[in-house]
């Protein structure tokens, strides 16, 4: 609280001495380091945007670049679509190349290949005309020595992989022993948004290994469910619905009664906070959950909605993936993308998919 407040503070004082030139620095440091534990995560990408907007007014650089880098993210994590996004990254990482910036190059590959991935599949090659720069491969990107020399790299790409393996390619053999939180933990790492949303994917991951294979895997996720739930109290804008979605899963897990329920606030939660991508992810984890207790129905529901949010997010290739699942768990005779329309209700978070109206 005391650093949001100072970080308030530092705001105000620049617009009260007119020292402008300060703002790009200011809303670096802020809103990578404070802001973003406290504010919703569209409202820091926005301070973000205006940062590199003043730093390039004031001929700032460094900032401008950084601040532009941090907003993208920020977009990401919120799940602008994608098709923007890459095209953003791909821009900013060409930029950085040509400029011979490693240190902010490997954030930017890592967001654009990961954009690209969820695209068009793993290591697809379309990247469209934003840039002539091409993104390492997926395995690329994590051995070369340059990106592991980079500021951050592993944790940047760590947390991009547990997301990936979790919404793509659901591979988790090769995830390191010593998992992210436990690296930040022993590095005391300043903690930045990307690494607590990655601490989010690995909890995930490791109750989704729990609930598949044995309960060995619950230690890691329940420390990563202590510690979105820190964060959720403080900002329940970005984190609540994570909270609930790592303790519906958990729920499960100890049979609990109450994990169907929470498992559905945890949907309507990433609605109403615009989370489109983990409103797709907890609508896969609950059709699970519904159909290990016999409800096909309700199961195909959800997953059929999953499928849409990631659609609507540009992550046709993760919508594939849920396309498949559908289509060997239900077989064929249930409802295609194009005969059923699902309205997303903003009011009291109920999905109700529908025949479309023959013409």
């Amino acid at each position: 609280a005391l650093g949001y407040r100072l970080s308030k503070l530092s705001f105000r004082l620049i617009d009260r001495t007119n020292g402008h030139q300060h703002y790009p620095a200011v809303a670096m440091l802020a809103g990578s380091s404070v802001d973003w534990k406290v504010e919703p995560l569209m409202s820091v990408a926005e301070t973000h945007l205006l940062g590199s907007t003043k730093g390039n007014q004031v001929g700032d650089t460094v900032y401008t670049e950084m601040n532009l880098l941090m907003y993208i993210t920020n977009l990401f994590l919120c799940g602008k679509n994608l098709n923007f996004v890459r095209g953003q990254f791909l821009a900013a990482a060409g930029k950085l190349y040509k400029n011979k910036q490693k240190l902010a190059l490997h954030q930017a590959s890592a967001v654009a290949r990961a954009a690209v991935d969820f695209i068009g599949g793993v290591d697809s090659r379309d990247y469209g005309r934003e840039s002539p720069f091409q993104p390492p491969t997926w395995n690329a990107l994590g051995d070369d020595p340059q990106m592991k020399g980079a500021l951050d790299a592993s944790f940047v790409y760590f947390s991009h992989h547990y997301m990936r393996s979790m919404l793509l390619t659901r591979d988790f053999s090769d995830l390191p022993s010593n998992g992210l939180l436990a690296r930040i933990a022993s590095r005391k790492k300043t903690m930045r948004i990307i690494f607590a949303v990655g601490v989010f994917y690995e909890g995930l991951s490791s109750f989704f290994l729990a609930r598949r294979h044995s309960h060995q895997h619950c230690e890691v996720g329940m420390r990563a469910l202590d510690f979105i739930s820190m964060y959720s109290q403080a900002n329940p804008y970005t984190f609540e619905n994570k909270h609930l979605l790592l303790k519906a899963m958990l729920q499960q897990l100890s049979n609990s009664p109450e994990a169907g329920a929470t498992f559905l606030a945890s949907i309507s939660s990433a609605r109403q906070n615009k989370f489109i991508v983990e409103e797709g992810l907890a609508c896969e984890m609950a059709s699970y959950y519904f159909f290990s207790r016999g409800d096909a129905d309700k199961s195909h529901t959800l997953k059929r909605h999953a499928a849409i949010c990631y659609n609507e997010w540009g992550g046709l290739a993760v919508a594939r993936r849920v396309d498949a699942e559908i289509r060997d768990i239900f077989g064929g005779d249930r409802l295609d993308n194009n005969e059923i329309i699902v309205e997303r209700s903003r009011s009291n978070g109920n999905i109700n998919p529908k025949k479309r109206q023959q013409a």
